[in-house]
């Protein structure tokens, strides 16, 4: 009877540390798989013509050194991962375009968010041209007739041009 007790409390010991140890493994690897989202993600485009830019390297900093970096998809989209929280400097050197800067904030609780719009090079970012120009110089206007009346210092047809007094 002694052996048959001894051996229920064995088994049932097993039991528990069994089902124990299965409870702690689970719990493991659900903390290992969680994503804290602290991340960058983005999608980088060519700001002339809105195309997606894919195999892009896209170069994230943190207090002027390479923290990590990413290669843009097909569909000019990247992501880095595991990241801590703080301010990162978003870099983009491309051939053919202007480098590409921007500080982003990696908060506590959340993944940011950055729009990559290249600029081709030599593409300048200014607003439409003003329709008011000045007019043109003499020098950038040859044809234009010395004697026209809007310049006094010229002679018109009008007048005899002055002749020197010896």
């Amino acid at each position: 009877m002694k052996i048959m007790i001894s051996k229920k409390i064995f088994l049932s010991s097993m039991f528990l540390i069994i089902a124990g140890l299965i409870g702690i493994q689970a719990e493991a690897q659900q903390l290992g798989n969680q994503d804290d989202g602290k991340q960058i993600k983005g999608e980088v485009t060519d700001a002339s013509t809105g195309q997606a830019l894919s195999n892009i390297e896209v170069m994230i900093q943190e207090n002027g050194e390479e923290a990590e970096s990413a290669t843009t998809e097909e569909d000019g989209s990247f992501s880095v991962e595991d990241l801590e929280p703080g301010t990162y400097n978003v870099q983009v050197r491309s051939d053919g375009y202007e480098q590409f800067s921007q500080e982003v904030e990696v908060s506590e609780d959340g993944e940011s968010e950055v729009q990559i719009n290249l600029q081709p090079e030599g593409d300048s970012q200014q607003g439409p041209m003003d329709d008011r120009q000045s007019p043109p110089t003499e020098q950038e206007n040859p044809d234009r007739p010395t004697d026209s009346p809007d310049r006094p210092d010229r002679p018109t047809d009008d007048t005899e041009p002055s002749t020197p007094s010896i």
